[in-house]
């Protein structure tokens, strides 16, 4: 619990800022909680998605490694961002695969309440073998299965300062 309080504990987090009000990732790309053997997990987190950035923030999941994981990013209704090319459109969850380095993106999927950069959300994700189901304020909002991504570590993303994201009450649970 309270991830945000120990940085000794994440990999790769340049452009990271650890705060007394929570983890700020504003670049960097991947950063990943050290460790292996992660099978079955929640991970779970409070998300502001602030004012200075676009409206964008992505965690991983399912992390191999930086190259092999799987994403999801969530994007404000506020969000002035576009970018046709990565399937971004404002109030939605962007499920990402990356395998070999490759990202692949799946059709965003419509939050079912309005997100607003400045709010606080809770954010959870459910791992259990194959399945991947994600939760906002405590109903799920996504599910899929995640073939050959089994196991693996949680992190967070930032592309550059378009993809903000402060994070808090975060928490890894075995299942």
């Amino acid at each position: 619990t309270d991830l945000e309080k120990t940085p000794d504990l994440w990999l790769g987090a340049s452009g990271w800022e650890f705060k007394p009000e929570g983890l700020r990732v504003s670049g960097g790309d991947i950063g990943l909680l050290d460790g292996e053997g992660y099978g079955d997990y929640r991970f779970e987190f409070e998300l502001v998605l602030p004012q200075e950035g676009q409206g964008i923030a992505g965690w991983i999941v399912r992390a191999k490694d930086a190259s092999e994981c799987l994403m999801f990013q969530l994007q404000s209704a506020d969000s002035p961002f576009t970018a046709p090319a990565f399937k971004t459109k404002p109030n939605t969850l962007r499920p990402h695969v990356r395998r070999n380095g490759q990202w692949q993106i799946a059709d965003p999927v419509p939050l079912p309440k309005e997100i607003r950069r400045g709010e606080a959300h809770r954010i959870a994700v459910e791992c259990r073998g194959e399945r991947v189901e994600v939760f906002l304020d405590g109903e799920r909002i996504h599910r899929q299965s995640a073939p050959g991504l089994r196991e693996g570590a949680v992190g967070f993303r930032a592309a550059g300062p378009a993809e903000q994201g402060i994070f808090r009450k975060i928490s890894l649970t075995k299942l």
